[in-house]
This record gives structure tokens, sequence and C-alpha cells, in this order.
């Protein structure tokens, strides 16, 4: 069902998915008063069928999360560096939606859990979106993608079960040497967060390449940068206030976004 309005909305009216006008969408065709409901009702059907067929996929990791539009400012020319249009004049503004995320857990799962957060940027500049994303810790459990599936699913709820096994996650952990750095950052206090922005997302994993020329053909100067988020309000969380956060809002920190 659609809501149609026009530019002063002084004319609203719901239609169907056929584009036909709905006059009530509170009662059902009924026979009399008491009567039963009339299969004849084809507003009550379309409603039903659009439900019974409501479905939102849940993202295999940083299904929990939440985001905020805001405004990003050039503060200094960077057109030595890139043929970036809005990172060329200082003071340019530019219109930008940040999502920020926990990692392994499900779409109901606890902010305040330990775990990797990350976050993505979307700048809307006048030559297209320029996408941003990374994490809130400088390294990662892996560093061959062949892994990552097995993490994973080291990581979520058993098939057979529906229930997480911390005997899983901490196996794979032992059978990856090189996760055992990230271990480390993760058992700190970085790993619990109290503010989405009170953090600082400065780790971008990789180098980006910036072109002072558009043309690919065209042997321009190139730079290699790493662009890093800090915060002017950092704070960390401890375990002690992380659990009397939990017992009252799971949802605390999106709430305080």
């Amino acid at each position: 069902m659609r809501n149609k309005c026009n530019q002063n909305h002084s004319d609203c009216y719901m239609t169907d998915s056929q584009g036909r006008l709905i006059v009530d969408d509170q009662n059902s065709l009924t026979v009399g008063c008491e009567g039963m409901t009339l299969l004849e009702d084809m507003q009550l059907i379309d409603k039903l069928a659009h439900f019974n067929r409501e479905r939102i996929p849940e993202r295999v990791v940083h299904a929990k999360g939440a985001g905020v539009f805001g405004v990003f400012t050039t503060y200094q020319s960077m057109k030595a560096y890139t043929c970036a249009d809005f990172l060329k004049c200082a003071n340019k503004t530019t219109n930008v939606f940040v999502r920020f995320s926990t990692t392994g857990g499900s779409r109901g799962s606890a902010d305040t859990v330990r775990d990797i957060r990350g976050f993505a940027v979307k700048f809307y500049t006048n030559q297209g979106i320029y996408d941003i994303v990374g994490n809130h810790i400088p390294v990662f459990f892996i560093r061959d993608a062949m892994k990552f599936p097995d993490l994973v699913h080291a990581s979520k709820p058993a098939p057979n079960s529906n229930l997480r096994n911390i005997e899983h996650f901490w196996d794979f952990i032992s059978c990856t040497p090189e996760s055992t750095h990230v271990i480390a950052w993760l058992y700190s206090d970085l790993g619990l967060v109290c503010n989405y922005s009170k953090m600082n997302y400065n780790y971008l994993r990789l180098p980006m390449r910036w072109d002072i020329s558009h043309d690919l053909l065209f042997q321009s100067r190139m730079t290699f940068i790493r662009q890093d988020f800090f915060t002017k309000a950092y704070a960390r969380l401890n375990k002690c206030i992380c659990v009397k956060i939990l017992h009252e809002n799971f949802a605390n920190v999106e709430k305080t976004l």
C-alpha cells in the first residue's frame, strides 16, 4: 500500500498494490455487524498478502547498526593530491551518511557486547558517491580471505541448536596464530563501546590511492594516503559500566546516537 500526496499535502490518500483507492484500511468486510469475514474483501487480501511476504534480509556480518546523516567540511584544499571535486576547495560542504555497527551480532543483539565496531561513510558528491569503510581496531583476525567464512561460522550460533558455542570461536583462534594480535585489542577497553559518537574510527586497513587527473591513461602523479576519523569527545567503557548499561537498555548505544 502506498500513501499518495500532492505537493502541499492537502489531498492525501492510500492505494493498494494495483493503484486502487483505499477508503477504509482498518475494517474488513463481514456478513453483518458480527458476522464472518468475507474473502471477497480484496483490500484485506491485498494487505495480508503483502504482510505474509515481508522479508528484510539480515546481513551476515554487521547486522546490528545505526546510521546518521551529517555534513562534511573540507578545511584545507587537497587539489595537490586528488582530483576529487569535494576535496579541492576549502570550506566546501558535502552531505554524508555514516553507519556504525557491531560485527558478529544479529539484528537483535545488544550494543554493549565485546566486539569489533565497523563504520561505513558515504559522501554524496556532485561527481558520485564516495564510499569509505573501516573498523575501530587496527588489526583483523585473518590475513587470508579464504578463512573469512570460517571465522564468521565460528562466531555465529550453531545451526543445529541456534546457540553460540564459545568453544567454536576459541578453537578457530587457536588454529589461527595471526588472530592473537586482534584478541589482545578486542579484550582491551576498546572492545566495549558506550557511544558511537565518542569513538575513533581511524583504521581503514589499506592505503588508498589519490590521483590528480581523471584520465586513467594519463601518467599523473599519484599519492597513497590513509584516512583517519577522530572524535573530539573520545571515551572508553569499562566492564562494570557496560554490565549496568546492558541491564538498563541493551540498545543503549543506538539510542544515544
